[in-house]
């Protein structure tokens, strides 16, 4: 048997010895007394005014660069409004009219080259060789003034569509609402026929049922079993000759009562009155004694005489 040394993987020592040495970094760094700034950092506030005097001053050159660019006689939008007007002119007239010197090029080319992409355009392009397309300004002004009866026709157009569509709408709105209206009125027609028979119906019932009458047998009903015949409540039309009777029997028993019963009222105020009269009269007189009649008061001799003699 042979041993065989097989590699070691310290692999886990290294991160755990890394994260070690950081801890311990970091703890040195927040311990350092030298490192603690109390109050306002100085030295960060000055650092972040440079690097925005540094942006300001960067964007400042750049607008100024943009600026020079965009207002420069061959600007990019130019450049390509020149393109597009030199395609225009080689492709509107016969090969023969658009021959250029190729001297002429050579020297415009060697005056002011301008390179935009892989595309070289001359200055010399923005402008019309003399003799080149006389009557372009006839031309122009006759399509203008095309263009502009064009737009004034096609307004006009519109309008008139607009027109008659309004009118078509307005006769369409109008007779929609005038057939509605011819509608509503009929079903009011018949509304107010179908209530006036309704309403003769109802006074013919009236007057020709036992509604108004003050007979009970329309109400009665027999249910047999030796049982009273039932009134019914929904139905009940007056009462009959026993009913009624029994009625008055009982109206007169009452007022017998409250007859009664106000003639022992009056009976026992009466009483009471006669015993307050009597007890004011009572009272009259022991005042008329005692206070008026009876007002000398005996004296010492009076009550001397008695009592006087000896045993």
């Amino acid at each position: 048997m042979y041993k065989v040394d097989l590699p070691v993987d310290d692999s886990k020592d290294k991160v755990v010895e890394a994260r070690r040495s950081a801890e311990r970094a970091r703890k040195a760094r927040f311990f350092n007394p030298r490192l603690r700034v109390m109050g306002v950092d100085l030295d960060a506030l000055n650092q972040q005014v440079l690097e925005n005097k540094h942006k300001r001053s960067c964007e400042k050159l750049r607008n100024r660069d943009f600026g020079n660019y965009k207002h420069s006689p061959m600007s990019f939008a130019s450049v390509r409004h020149a393109e597009g007007w030199l395609w225009l002119q080689c492709s509107s007239f016969p090969p023969s009219v658009c021959r250029i010197d190729i001297g002429v090029l050579e020297r415009a080319t060697a005056v002011n080259p301008i390179k935009v992409g892989s595309h070289l355009v001359l200055s010399l392009f923005l402008f019309d060789f003399q003799g080149e397309d006389r009557g372009r300004k006839e031309r122009v002004k006759e399509q203008m003034r095309k263009k502009v009866k064009d737009l004034q026709e096609q307004m006009d157009d519109k309008k008139m569509r607009d027109t008659r569509a309004k009118h078509r709408g307005e006769k369409s709105l109008i007779l929609y609402c005038s057939t509605q209206a011819e509608v509503r009125a009929l079903d009011r027609r018949e509304q107010r026929r179908n209530e006036a028979a309704d309403n003769l119906v109802e006074i013919w019932h009236t007057g020709t049922s036992d509604m108004l009458t003050e007979t009970a047998e329309p109400a009665e009903t027999y249910l047999g079993g030796g049982r009273p015949p039932h009134v019914l409540p929904d139905k009940w039309r007056g009462m009959s000759l026993a009913q009624l009777n029994n009625f008055h029997e009982q109206r007169e028993q009452q007022r017998l009562e409250k007859k009664v019963l106000l003639l022992s009222r009056l009976h026992a105020f009466s009483v009471r009155f006669c015993t307050l009269y009597v007890h004011f009269c009572f009272c009259s007189s022991q005042h008329y004694l005692n206070k008026e009649l009876y007002t000398d008061k005996p004296t010492r001799d009076y009550f001397a005489q008695f009592n006087t003699g000896c045993r």
